[in-house]
């Protein structure tokens, strides 16, 4: 049961944002779940998602998808991906490929 929103009237859960959020492989979990479900889930905060699990499965997923999928499942607007990812050492191991990933959503 959700609390009344503004002047009262009842709420639904599609009426507020539903996201997913995650750091390391769970970071990839939420990706996941946003992509796959993208109608129940509004947002993935990636923090520091290991885009390189299983050879770099994920980076593939996206590729292969049509380049307009955020378009098409943009539930108006309200779709986001959001990641960050650490400095310094990790960069050169990690950093080429998180650059990718986030340029292709």
């Amino acid at each position: 049961l959700l609390p009344p929103g503004p002047g009262g009237r009842p709420l639904h859960l599609r009426d507020l944002d539903v996201g997913l959020w995650g750091v390391s492989d769970a970071g990839i979990t939420a990706w996941y779940g946003v992509w796959k479900r993208p109608g129940d889930f509004d947002a993935a905060l990636m923090q520091s998602p290991f885009l390189l699990w299983n050879c770099g499965e994920i980076l593939e997923e996206v590729l292969n998808a049509s380049p307009n999928w955020t378009a098409r499942h943009n539930n108006n607007g309200r779709l986001r991906f959001y990641m960050d990812r650490g400095t310094d050492s990790e960069e050169d191991k990690f950093g080429q490929s998180t650059e990718r990933f986030y340029s292709l959503l």
